[in-house]
């Protein structure tokens, strides 16, 4: 199941409109929405650009799968597994990292783990005070 017609009904567009718009044949489109043909990887990536989404968000993923998906590969890229004096191997992020950067990835696993709505309420509004705060200062 892709969004592709969800997509272009959200844009109040029609299939000949966004043909034109996107350079795809209206008859491949029906049948795209139809599900009488699948999409390409070229074209997925034709229409998530114009739509501006993510290819996996038009191939039906849900955005919470998708969040988790992108944490859990930052997890891949910048964990490291270390074996501290009596053996024991933990992992985590490198000393050396540059504490912005470790700032960030750090939230972002903390909010991964999180599943109280109150306490990603909370979160949510220190980050909205934050950004606040930085865009008045100098």
């Amino acid at each position: 199941m892709n969004r592709l017609k969800e997509l272009r009904l959200n844009r109040k567009l029609t299939i000949r409109a966004l043909a034109e718009k996107v350079g795809i044949s209206h008859t491949q489109i029906t049948h795209i929405e139809n599900g009488k043909r699948n999409l390409t990887v070229e074209t997925a990536q034709q229409f998530a650009s114009f739509f501006g989404v993510s290819v996996d968000y038009l191939l039906g993923a849900e955005p919470l799968e998708m969040f988790d998906g992108f944490v859990d590969s930052m997890r891949r890229i910048f964990y490291v597994t270390s074996i501290h004096g009596a053996g024991e191997v933990c992992q985590g992020l490198p000393s050396s990292m540059e504490p912005r950067l470790r700032t960030k990835l750090e939230i972002l696993f903390l909010l991964q783990d999180q599943q109280n709505p109150e306490s990603l309420e909370a979160i949510y509004s220190l980050c909205r005070s934050l950004s606040a705060k930085a865009d008045f200062s100098d």
